[in-house]
């Protein structure tokens, strides 16, 4: 069986600065990091994550949850081997890898690699 090493769960905002704000208020001080513009995320706990990302706002309704694995190319053959479309393995430079794809539902899932540099 394949290890999930953290969560990391998206909530699309129409208005990231003010987001942030509002979740640092809710949440308190948190560690943040920004992977990439218009992302920031927060841990929560020491595996789990919360991605604000900025949408027009009539994509607001969209979310995802993301999963953490040490395999990238494991996981997107774990996908498909379930029936799902994943999208191709995209990289962001000396950051992650990672994919999409929708559970039988509708649900946007993604799993993520982050790179050595990260880790």
């Amino acid at each position: 069986m394949m290890k999930i090493n953290s969560v990391t769960v998206g909530l699309p905002v129409t208005d990231l600065n003010r987001a942030i704000e509002w979740y640092r208020k809710l949440l308190g001080e948190l560690e943040e990091v920004s992977p990439m513009e218009g992302i920031i995320e927060m841990r929560v706990l020491s595996s789990f994550w919360l991605q604000l990302f900025e949408v027009e706002a009539d994509e607001s309704s969209l979310k995802s949850v993301n999963l953490e694995t040490e395999n990238i190319q494991l996981s997107h053959e774990l996908v498909l081997s379930l029936g799902a479309d994943p999208g191709q393995i995209e990289t962001v430079p000396e950051t992650i890898h990672y994919f999409e794809f929708s559970d039988p539902f509708g649900n946007l899932l993604s799993f993520y690699q982050l790179l050595s540099s990260n880790a």
